[in-house]
């Protein structure tokens, strides 16, 4: 029951992430990490992104932070950066903190954008920059376990943001719910597919 060997989707099943408006951040409405801690359950494979960064640390001795980010746009190699943090930090099933957080990019936000995250520059006048917001998660975070819907994306940002204000390495172990849900619904529909056979 290490995080290099699976993560349940008893996670998935359980998480429930939504917001109430852009003025309010997402927040988790039901969190139960019941774990499944029976057997590595067959849809999680080694060759499968799910797990970033893995350890040997157990899964129910682990704080878990979901967050999820909304940045100027989707590169965050160029001039894009984030806008706004949202994460609730969760231990034992329980939400024991919240990160919510609106960031001011000195720029004007592209229309696109404000029609996706329906966050307007109004909103982001007087808030922090973004390397102030940054430092302050990562000491939310500190060494937990970090959860994202297509992680790849909000970890790509926020790695960026720690190389450009000299935070270190963003070492924590990463799960993305998003390559979690396509393996199982992948073995799902495989084992689906050898029950009809069996059937025929």
């Amino acid at each position: 029951t290490t995080l290099k060997s699976y993560f349940s989707i008893c996670f998935l099943t359980k998480l429930i992430v939504s917001g109430s408006g852009r003025t309010d951040l997402p927040l988790i409405r039901q969190a139960d990490l019941s774990l499944c801690l029976d057997t590595a359950p067959s849809y999680v494979k080694d060759e499968v992104d799910i797990i970033i960064n893995g350890n040997d640390s157990n899964l129910k001795d682990n704080t878990y932070v979901v967050f999820d980010v909304e940045t100027t746009g989707f590169n965050s190699g160029l001039s894009d950066s984030i806008i706004e943090i949202g994460a609730v930090k969760i231990k034992d099933g329980e939400i024991i903190d919240r990160f919510e957080q609106l960031i001011n990019p000195n720029k004007p936000l592209d229309l696109s954008i404000i029609e996706i995250t329906s966050i307007t520059d109004s909103m982001l006048e007087g808030k922090p920059n973004e390397e102030e917001a940054v430092k302050r998660f990562k000491e939310f975070i500190g060494d937990s376990v970090l959860v994202a819907h297509n992680a790849k994306f909000d970890i790509s940002m926020l790695k960026m943001a720690y190389y450009k204000y000299d935070l270190g390495v963003l070492n924590n172990p990463i799960i993305d719910t998003l390559e979690l849900a396509r393996d199982f619904i992948k073995d799902r529909e495989s084992r689906e597919g050898k029950y009809e056979k069996i059937s025929d």
